[in-house]
Parts: C-alpha cells; structure tokens; sequence
C-alpha cells in the first residue's frame, strides 16, 4: 500500500467518499470554513477532555503518561495513556486514549480499552467506526483484543460504552477500500473501455445523480455543467443521456424483477401523478427488500397483470378491483382497511352496526401490532393470536 491510513483519512473516507479519495491521491485541495472550524473546536475539546482524564487518574494515584508509542504503554502497563501512536508500514493511528482494564495482573498481558473523544453530546455511528478503527490497531499488534470501547462526549464528558463485534466488521470492509483504492486510480480515463459514445460513463453517473437523488432540473443541471466544467450540455443531449442511462440499466431492472417474482411477498399500489399537465400513474411493486416503478399513462390492470405474471407468492393491495384478477394468494393492506373502515364510521356515526364491527377489529388488531412491535414477524410469537382470529370470523354476532 503506498499511502499510510491515519485517522483523518480514515475520518474523510468514512464521512465522503470522494474527500478520502482526493485525500489519497494528494488533491484534496484548501479546507472549507466550516471544516476548518470543526477541526478547531475538536482540537479544543480534545485538550479538555485530556485535562479532565488526567486529573481524575491523578487523583487517584494510578500511573499515567501522554503522548507515547504504544509499545511504550504496553512494556510500562500504565493505569492510563493519553494521544499514543501506533505506526506500522501500512497504519498510523493515534489513540486519544488508553484505559487499562480493572483488575490487570501483574505477570499476564495487560488489556486496554481503546477510547476516542468527541466534542458533540450525540455519538454517532461514525465515532463508533473510528473507535472500531483504534480496536483493530490493538489487535493487529496482537496487545489485546477488545470486546467493547469507550467513547467520552459531550461538555459533561459523559463515558459511553459501545460493543465493537459489528463496528470492527464495518471498519475492516472500510480499510479494505481504502487499501483497493489507493492500488488503482477509479476516476481515470482507462477504467472503463472505449465507446461510441461522446460522454463518458463518469459523467453519465453525474447527470443521473443529479436528477434522481438530488432533484435539480435538467435546464439548471445544464447551466451548472457549464460553470463548472466548461460542457456546453443542453436539454436535448440530457434527454439522449437519460435514455442511454435507462439502457445501461435494463439488466439490473430485470434482476430486481426476476427477485421480486420468485420471492414470496409483493406489496403492490398505484398513484396517480401530473407533470405539466399530462397525467399518469406511478406503480409500486415491492418486497421488504426490492422495489421497482413504473409508470402508465392510464390506471388499466393489465399493468399489474403483466408485470405479476407468474408470481406465485402472497400479493399485499389496496381494494382497486384490478388486483382481484390476478391469480395468487392475496391479501389486503390493512392500513387502507383501517382508513376505510374509518371513514365509513365518520359517514354514517348513528350506525351503531358499523362502529361495533370497527370497535372488534380495532380490540383484534392492536394485540397483533403490539406482538409485531415487540418481536418482528416472527410465527412463533405470532401463533398466539390465531384463537382470537378464528373465533372473530366464526363469531355469529
């Protein structure tokens, strides 16, 4: 590897991508204001909660030292270490500090636990990555394996205990694309072969982010794309972009679809949408976890009838009379049950029928949302309630 992982490229990649990129390849350009101000009341509350470290230790009589190597704390077993650094030929970290756990013996391997400082009263899963980050230095200098970490925060300096099993996994797959990309240059002309096209996939990936995910028109996409990187990129050659886009992308339409209809739940609705006076419908078809769009110029149900085509799970819909065609197992949404029934009660509140029949629904259904709540779908817990289920159809009242 040929560049060194410190905290602060680790803290840019984990934060920005593309600022730990620019990081590694040495263009990471002037710090912003608001950069510049983070970075300096971090380093001030860093100082304070040194202070505020060392006197509590001092206090007590334990051992302490500032900034060290880390093999100088594990050859001195000190009660307490603040700002050591660890440098290997791929690493250099610095731990903001060092806690010898209670009950250390004198003749076994000391054992810390790593600690960082943050300046904000609320921790983020950032600060548990750059804790994970200190973990895994300790163990790959084989010093000890810590299960948990401390993060000290907020102007009370509050001690926050965090498990590090599943935060070391997150840092780990973070330190490997760091190491993958610092061994190859992503943004360079040769990644990607050759085409007919005149713009690239780079800037392909740009026009559509810009309109998918982050909303801006195409007439003020092209206008930017001009400031910014001299292209003279109109409206028409954005429309041809976001067809080629639409191409490049039909395999991973068909993928999710092929998921979706072999899978064994499908959540299904529609809604109607108008962009510059012409109308149309957007559909839904998801799972817990795939989605896909789609839009129609009309409501008809052939749309659903073609895209569920051979599914043979349970399809989750509203009461729209198109889905009742389709041949699988079917259930409805409750919540559109519930605001029905609803509304049904708000139309008609001298029914005294109608307000018994959503009193007993509501008293069948809110044990339910409360077990699901409590332990997720899961049939074991669900069970329980099907008595109550049976005996509310069977119920002649």
């Amino acid at each position: 590897m040929k560049t060194l992982i410190t905290n602060e490229l680790f803290s840019d990649f984990i934060e920005c991508r593309y600022r730990g990129y620019l990081k590694i390849t040495g263009a990471s350009g002037s710090k912003s204001d608001l950069v510049d101000v983070s970075g300096r009341l971090l380093e001030g509350y860093h100082s304070q909660a040194r202070e505020h470290l060392l006197r509590a230790y001092r206090d007590e009589g334990k051992q302490v030292c500032t900034d060290v190597g880390l093999s100088v704390v594990l050859a001195n077993r000190y009660d307490l270490a603040i700002d050591v650094t660890a440098t290997d030929t791929n690493v250099s970290v610095r731990f903001d500090a060092l806690m010898a756990a209670p009950g250390n013996a004198s003749g076994s391997q000391p054992f810390y636990i790593p600690t960082v400082f943050v300046n904000n009263d609320k921790v983020s899963k950032e600060d548990e990555l750059r804790l994970a980050l200190c973990a895994s230095v300790l163990i790959r200098w084989r010093a000890c394996r810590p299960s948990f970490g401390r993060i000290l925060h907020g102007s009370g300096f509050r001690i926050r205990k965090v498990k590090l099993a599943r935060a070391l996994e997150q840092a780990d797959k973070v330190l490997e694309e760091i190491r993958a990309l610092d061994e190859r240059v992503p943004f360079a002309s040769n990644v990607y072969e050759w085409t007919r096209h005149r713009y690239g996939l780079q800037l392909l990936a740009y026009v559509i982010h810009n309109i998918i995910e982050l909303h801006i028109p195409q007439m003020k996409l092209s206008g930017s794309m001009l400031k910014l990187f001299h292209y003279d990129v109109g409206e028409p050659t954005i429309n041809r972009l976001k067809r080629r886009a639409a191409e490049l992308y039909q395999g991973g339409y068909e993928e999710i679809k092929k998921a979706l209809l072999h899978g064994k739940l499908i959540h299904a609705d529609e809604t109607h949408m108008s962009t510059k006076g012409s109308n149309g419908y957007v559909w839904v078809f998801t799972s817990m976890e795939d989605v896909i769009y789609l839009w129609s110029a009309t409501r008809e149900g052939k749309v659903a009838e073609e895209f569920l085509s051979g599914f043979n799970g349970v399809l989750v819909s509203d009461f729209y009379s198109a889905y009742d065609s389709i041949s699988c197992a079917q259930q409805k949404c409750l919540i559109h049950l519930i605001r029905d029934l609803n509304e049904d009660v708000l139309k008609e509140p001298f029914n005294e029928e109608m307000k018994t029949l959503v009193h007993e629904f509501a008293q069948l259904l809110k044990p339910i949302i409360e077990t699901i709540d409590r332990f997720g779908l899961k049939s074991h817990f669900l069970k329980k309630h099907k008595v109550q289920v049976t005996r509310y159809y069977l119920d002649p009242s």
